[in-house]
């Protein structure tokens, strides 16, 4: 397998460098760590310039057995308010290894939800049906069909996300991907399948991982234009390892919220 992580690409760090208003620098640094068998445990995300803040967030993964995927992710972090936010995942997978439910229960300062995904398939095409629930406070629940073009590997190139209002489904959202042609180093590591969220709108680096890396992601949110407007624009640019791997990524981005710069690095051990 040509495709195969050797051992001196396993990922161990990546740090995250942006301008929080004293210029561009180190804010975040993620941590992999493993178990015997190789597999990813959790990955721990450190904020460097808020020594009261220390550790942000971080992201656990389950396993049954000596199975690769995982079947149970959970990520726990610190908002911008001080409140835990936690939330819990079971993902089921189909006999092909794709995923075919997503069972999340989340929780935000006390205020908890729960958010049941559903992904079908047909050639070149994925479909997803969400169905979230408010347990408190107690609100009406609210319903979400996504409609994606899917490329030969199965990651999204298009997707039309519609509110159900009511009376009918709305569009809400649409995005567009790019990818290049390198193998995204998380997917060998069997956790890029607990990373599968349709397009948000303003989609974050660990919302969505491709099983190529991700270039460009085009997106607009119809009914809800922010201070720079409703589009939201990422470009990746990559320098690769020798085995093409991801070394380093220039990232430039226009959002509704907000717009700049980051740039993130990769480092790999061995095990």
């Amino acid at each position: 397998d040509s495709t195969m992580v050797s051992d001196s690409n396993y990922l161990d760090k990546i740090y995250d460098l942006y301008d929080d208003g004293t210029g561009m620098d180190t804010q975040d640094v993620f941590t992999v760590h493993y178990d015997n068998l190789k597999r990813v445990t959790v990955i721990t995300d450190s904020v460097v310039n808020d020594p009261g803040l220390g550790l942000f967030e971080a992201f656990h993964y389950y396993y049954n057995s000596a199975d690769t995927l995982p079947y149970k992710s959970v990520e726990r972090g610190i908002i911008t308010s001080g409140a835990l936010d936690t939330t819990t995942i079971y993902h089921f997978y189909d006999a092909q290894k794709r995923n075919l439910k997503d069972s999340m229960m989340g929780s935000i300062n006390g205020d908890s939800y729960k958010r049941i995904v559903d992904f079908s398939y047909a050639p070149g095409k994925l479909y997803g049906q969400t169905i979230e629930t408010a347990n408190s406070p107690l609100v009406p629940a609210t319903f979400t069909r996504d409609t994606a073009d899917i490329d030969a590997y199965g990651s999204i190139t298009n997707n039309k996300k519609y509110f159900f209002n009511g009376t009918d489904y709305t569009i809400h959202t649409v995005a567009t991907f790019t990818y290049d042609n390198h193998l995204n180093p998380f997917v060998k590591l069997g956790i890029f399948k607990a990373h599968k969220n349709f397009p948000s709108g303003e989609t974050l680096f660990f919302d969505y991982m491709g099983y190529n890396n991700i270039i460009s992601v085009d997106e607009i949110v119809f009914n809800a234009p922010g201070p720079n407007g409703n589009k939201s624009i990422q470009n990746y640019n990559y320098n690769y390892n020798s085995s093409g791997f991801p070394l380093i990524i220039n990232k430039s981005y226009v959002g509704y919220s907000g717009s700049g710069n980051e740039k993130i690095i990769f480092e790999y051990k061995a095990l």
